[in-house]
C-alpha cells in the first residue's frame, strides 16, 4: 500500500491492523479497523464492505494525517 511504501522509504516499522469488531451477516458485513504506526505514534480507523477494504481506508486515514502534520 502506499502506506507502507512511504513508510518503509523512511525506515519505519510497517503499521499494525487490528479488527476491532463487526457486524451483519457473512453476505453483507461491515468491519471496522484500527491501523497503527507506534514509532510515529499514530492511528486511525476504517470502515469497509472487507477487512481489507477497511485496512485500505484506515492506512489512507494514516496518510491523510502525515501530509497534513508534514
Amino acid at each position: 500500500t502506499s502506506l507502507q511504501e512511504y513508510l518503509q522509504s523512511k525506515k519505519i516499522p510497517i503499521p499494525r491492523y487490528s479488527l476491532l469488531h463487526s457486524v451483519g451477516n457473512p453476505q453483507q458485513q461491515m468491519f471496522e479497523v484500527e491501523c497503527r504506526v507506534d514509532h510515529l505514534d499514530l492511528f486511525a480507523t476504517g470502515i469497509g464492505s472487507s477487512r481489507r477494504k477497511a485496512e485500505q481506508e484506515a492506512a489512507k486515514q494514516i496518510l491523510m494525517l502525515i501530509q497534513q502534520n508534514g
